[in-house]
Parts: C-alpha cells; sequence; structure tokens
C-alpha cells in the first residue's frame, strides 16, 4: 500500500496517493519506517493541497512512530 501511496504521489495523483497512504497507515504497523513513510507521505499530499490543519495533524502523529532504543548495560 505505501509503496502504491508514494507511486501515485510521483505521477501527481494525490487523492488515490491520499487514499493509499491512509490506508496503509491505518492497517500496517503503527511503529517503525512504514508507520513514518505513511504520514510522511500524507503529510506531503496535504501540503499540496492547502489542507493545513491536515498537514499538522499528520506531522503531529509522525512522533510516535518512532521505536525506542533497546536500554544498554
Amino acid at each position: 500500500l505505501q509503496q502504491m501511496a508514494e507511486l501515485q504521489l510521483a505521477r501527481g495523483r494525490l487523492d488515490q496517493a491520499a487514499s493509499y497512504a491512509q490506508r496503509s497507515f491505518e492497517l500496517g504497523p503503527q511503529v517503525g519506517e512504514i508507520c513514518q513513510r505513511s504520514l510522511r507521505t500524507l503529510i506531503v499530499v496535504h501540503e499540496r493541497a492547502a489542507a493545513w490543519e491536515e498537514a499538522r495533524r499528520a506531522r503531529d502523529r509522525l512522533a510516535g512512530c518512532r521505536v525506542a532504543p533497546p536500554e544498554r548495560f
């Protein structure tokens, strides 16, 4: 789903890119690289569409995708 979102974004199909990225975020992992890529794609789509509030909400969720490194002893 995320690859399709990025492909549609590259082709300029913002509605389709947003749909794929949203589904990737909802159905995919909620942490890690795919989570971050999905939200970054949504941020770009919303910014290109001048949907600033939606872009801000996606940017706020981006921090939740980070995986904390394991503790070292």
